[in-house]
């Protein structure tokens, strides 16, 4: 403890003053150093919650527009594909319609007989 008189040298200026003013100056920090503690708290609770959350919502939108966009290709594709054969068929949508219905059955039966048997 330091009596009412006490000089000590500044460490900034080398000029004398109360040994009082310095222990002030020191004590004056816990306040920065309590803020710094109390944000990094924050920083690590909200990368702990929020930062998951965050990628799986991005995940789920991201999710959301490629299937909307597989979906709109999709349609594109199967009507262009029927146009398409109407044009190479004179003209007749019902034999365009007869081809491609062919063609996919004969997909999904290739697809069917190669499909994985789960034993008894």
């Amino acid at each position: 403890m330091t009596a009412p008189g006490d000089h000590a040298m500044s460490p900034v200026t080398g000029d004398e003053r109360p040994a009082s003013l310095t222990a002030r100056s020191e004590d004056q920090d816990w306040p920065v150093e309590a803020t710094r503690t109390i944000v990094r708290a924050v920083d690590t609770v909200r990368d702990k919650t929020s930062g998951p959350a965050i990628t799986a919502v991005a995940g789920l939108v991201y999710g959301i527009v490629a299937i909307t966009a597989l979906t709109v290709l999709t349609i594109v594709l199967t009507a262009a594909t029927i146009r398409g054969l109407e044009l190479l068929l004179w003209r007749k949508v019902w034999l365009a319609y007869l081809v491609l219905s062919v063609l996919l059955f004969v997909g999904g039966l290739v697809c069917w007989s190669r499909r994985a048997t789960v034993p008894d």
